[in-house]
């Protein structure tokens, strides 16, 4: 297998070492295939931050970010804040973490695979990809609020909880979040329902021009500046320009059909009927009275009471709240193939 040294000296990579995929067997794979001193293992934000300021002084081409996709969020909103000016890097990613949403969208398998294709490939082969913006200014290809961060929350709260404990480790991972939908987020959903508290949005659209979508994502209605979008209950509110969450679920999957756009996904059902429609959201193949789908460049988000909140997988908080936007700059990922 050829790999001339040029493409070796071209890429750094990023290493979460708290990611959950990260010990001492797949750093050894990554070493065989990039030098120990173009790989920076990180243990904080801060420790992530010199180094991608370092990444950035010393020019490498390309950066792979080893985590999930935390990693890539803190890899990215790093670089809008070092780069000043300068030219971002073409990034890649290796699936190490928990959800690995953008992992599979690029086609990432093992670190040892992908490094091998990327080192070996004769051509180059970029993604382009827009990335939301929020009210804190921090870029990510997904976020959302409702359900699905509820569920994030309860999950953080119970491995948090679970910590030091034999069962700790058993639950990081997608099993952790259905025991924490199951024994936390639902029961709670269930007893506000059956006190009579209902969460209801109004969403604005804030950008020059923002789509209703009907079946199979086809425009079905154009919404001005300063319409609304939506007004009524909702279960949660997702957007993004990735069509997925995290373990494969296409949750958007029409975020990648109308560029410098993104996708944002109003569900209404309640528990129960959520559950009947998770393997058809799971897919993407979900179309009913349950979820409106809308392409927007910026919108603004009002709940009737603050709610929990997710960036790209993780808590964020509770907000009343959001304004999301198409950031100006997109980013080429890249495909592993």
């Amino acid at each position: 297998m050829d790999v001339s040294m040029h493409q070796r000296q071209q890429v750094a990579l990023l290493i979460n070492q708290n990611a959950r995929r990260v010990n001492k067997h797949v750093m050894e794979q990554i070493h065989e295939w990039v030098p120990e001193h173009q790989v920076y293992a990180t243990q904080s934000p801060e420790e992530s931050k010199e180094a991608v300021r370092d990444i950035l002084d010393k020019g490498y081409e390309n950066v792979f970010a080893g985590g999930g996709d935390g990693t890539f969020v803190g890899l990215i909103n790093s670089l809008e804040e070092i780069a000043e000016g300068r030219p971002w890097p073409r990034i890649g990613m290796l699936r190490l973490g928990t959800g690995n949403a953008l992992a599979h969208l690029v086609s990432s398998s093992s670190p040892e695979d992908d490094l091998r294709s990327f080192l070996t490939q004769q051509q180059r082969d970029d993604m382009p990809i827009s990335l939301l913006c929020d009210d804190d200014g921090v870029l990510s290809p997904f976020a959302g609020a409702g359900l699905d961060a509820q569920v994030l929350h309860d999950y953080n709260s119970m491995k948090d909880g679970l910590a030091g404990q034999y069962a700790g480790p058993l639950v990081k991972n997608v099993v952790g979040y259905f025991l924490a939908a199951f024994s936390r987020t639902i029961p709670r959903r269930c007893s506000q329902a059956f006190k009579g508290s209902k969460l209801s949005a109004r969403i604005t659209n804030t950008g020059d021009q923002a789509f209703i979508l009907g079946e199979n994502g086809l425009v079905q209605e154009f919404v001005d500046h300063g319409d609304v979008v939506y007004e009524g209950p909702v279960s949660l509110v997702a957007a993004g320009t990735t069509p997925y969450y995290g373990y494969g679920m296409k949750m958007l999957p029409h975020a990648r059909k109308y560029p410098s756009m993104f996708q944002l996904r109003v569900g209404t059902a309640n528990v129960a009927k959520s559950l009947t429609m998770l393997p058809s959201l799971w897919k993407g193949t979900y179309h009913g009275n349950s979820v409106t789908d809308f392409v927007a460049e910026s919108v603004k988000i009002e709940f009737s009471e603050p709610t929990p909140y997710q960036v790209a997988g993780d808590a964020a908080g509770n907000r009343d709240e959001i304004n999301l936007r198409v950031a100006p700059q997109p980013v080429n990922l890249i495909r592993l193939i």
